[in-house]
């Protein structure tokens, strides 16, 4: 398969960059009248390249680019349906889209198309992704009624397996159905972000027998988080288990434990951290390899390993008396969502224990969030990433450990690093931080280990990059450390705000949430 896919991108580069009429796409016009709006939905990318021998891996570039570009429009469609065209409707809906919006990727886009183009006269690479709503309304409503219908086969099982005493085999059964209502959430959501579908309960209905059946079989008992995640990996196994029959999930296939966060705000807690230890826990016991993100560091990882992983991450949400924590394993290699379970937790027993399950800074944290946006800067082609040494998926630090920050750029640029800590103070970590032709793609790490201690709560990490200089922001120092007087207005004005009159002036951001914790 992999020569083939090689042989392919061999005979496809050949065809696209060096033919000798550039494609109509390239040109602004032609590209609205090929792909209009009503029709399609459109990413587009377009970059110097100087040398003819390294297009073909600025064209790759170019293209994730150009993808991620149509799958940020989706999921803005998706989140402005959720905060306006469902205002009425319930938590559950609003829940729907949220997770949804998060989980959009490209292996979610039936009918995605790609095409990309050289001009060596000009030095320039095209890069365009599009997909044609009405066919991917068509796979979606295919999809809801295929899944709609093996749902209510898996539910029927389900209860006929229950009402002859086999309730572990029942109880897997219905484990069973929260990946496809995952997948019926996901549908339904792409279908508002078309514009074609209003948001119903389609999975509502589904998901209460689901939920109705388990709580049966368990008589009503209210769990513990011990019992909770030993159902959850319970489930998780026999589901994983399934899909390696399937040919699904990688017979040496690997979990790696990402976090658990509060609804959609990227934040976590206290509950996040005992989540995944636990989760951890008893999926080792399980005879289910799982790594935490400190003992298996991705970026290091080779593309086989990479390719053989799988990522546990999940949200909880407010629900009544209750908190609904909801898992979810996807595979690495292409973001699809494979498995998954959700149970209840007593808001009455986390208290009891005194376990908060809301950063200790929630209200500072979430208007900071807001503010950080407002007028968030649009994809161009240079990337900047960020992370650290437990991943950049909303990593969670306990007092004590400590904290590696790594970046990489795919252009020559200045990179900004700021730090807002959890009490609300902002440091300046670099500035003008100069990434020369001969670093670009290359990993570099902050010089300062960080420990973490108190205060605890939501902090972000704000990488901002761009191809001129960087304005000075105002700063004092304290403790060895330049504190940014500014706030979060005058950081952004002073970054967004900049124009350039050099017409090849980039500018990218990325952000990376993070919690801190007493233990």
């Amino acid at each position: 398969m992999k020569t083939f896919f090689l042989l392919f991108f061999t005979v496809f580069f050949y065809c696209s960059s060096y033919s000798q009429e550039a494609p109509r796409w390239i040109s602004y016009d032609q590209r609205i009248a090929m792909f209009p709006e009503n029709q399609y939905m459109v990413g587009f990318k377009s970059d110097k390249c100087d040398r003819s021998e390294v297009a073909a891996a600025s064209m790759e570039n170019l293209l994730k680019i150009a993808k991620t570009q149509l799958i940020e429009q989706i999921r803005i469609e998706i989140k402005s349906a959720s905060t306006i065209d469902i205002e009425n409707k319930d938590t559950r809906s609003k829940e729907v889209f949220k997770q949804a919006g998060a989980s959009t990727s490209e292996a979610s886009l039936t009918g995605l198309k790609t095409d990309t183009y050289y001009d060596k006269k000009k030095k320039l690479i095209y890069a365009v992704a599009y997909v044609n709503k009405l066919e991917l309304v068509k796979s979606c409503e295919t999809n809801l009624a295929d899944l709609q219908k093996r749902l209510g086969q898996k539910i029927a099982m389900a209860k006929q397996l229950a009402t002859t005493g086999e309730v572990e085999q029942a109880m897997n059964s219905y484990y069973a159905c929260y990946p496809m209502i995952h997948e019926m959430d996901n549908a339904l959501a792409l279908l508002v972000a078309i514009g074609k579908e209003p948001m119903d309960a389609q999975t509502s209905d589904l998901e209460l027998q689901v939920t109705q059946g388990i709580s049966g079989l368990r008589k009503g008992k209210q769990l513990d988080l011990d019992e909770a995640c030993f159902f959850f990996a319970s489930g998780l196994r026999q589901q994983i288990r399934n899909l390696m029959e399937q040919g699904l999930f990688d017979n040496d296939g690997f979990i790696v434990m990402g976090s658990f966060t509060f609804q959609d705000t990227r934040m976590g807690s206290e509950l996040s951290s005992r989540l995944s230890a636990i989760m951890e826990q008893k999926l080792t016991n399980m005879k289910l390899t799982t790594y935490s993100t400190s003992e298996k560091k991705i970026s290091d990882m080779s593309e086989a390993e990479a390719a053989r992983m799988y990522i546990l991450t999940g949200t909880y949400w407010q629900e009544g008396e209750n908190l609904k924590i909801i898992a979810n394993v996807k595979r690495n290699k292409d973001g699809r969502n494979l498995a998954g379970g959700q149970e209840f937790l007593s808001k009455s027993w986390v208290k009891t224990n005194n376990i908060p399950y809301l950063p200790a800074n929630y209200e500072l944290a979430m208007a900071r969030q807001k503010e950080l946006e407002k007028g968030t800067l649009p994809v161009t082609s240079l990337q900047v990433e960020v992370w650290t040494n437990k991943g950049n998926d909303n990593p969670l630090f306990a007092r004590g450990d400590t904290m590696s920050i790594y970046m990489k750029a795919n252009h020559p640029c200045f990179v900004r690093l700021i730090y807002y800590l959890a009490d609300g103070q902002k440091t300046l970590l670099s500035d003008n931080y100069e990434v020369k032709a001969d670093q670009v793609g290359k990993v570099f790490q902050y010089p300062d280990l960080f420990v973490c201690d108190s205060p605890f709560g939501a902090e972000t990490i704000q990488v901002l990059s761009q191809t001129e200089p960087f304005k000075p922001l105002n700063t004092r120092m304290e403790n060895g450390y330049k504190m940014i007087l500014d706030d979060v207005k005058g950081i952004i004005a002073n970054t967004r705000g900049m124009k350039s009159l050099n017409s090849q002036f980039q500018q990218a951001e990325k952000r990376l949430d993070l919690t801190t914790v007493e233990k």
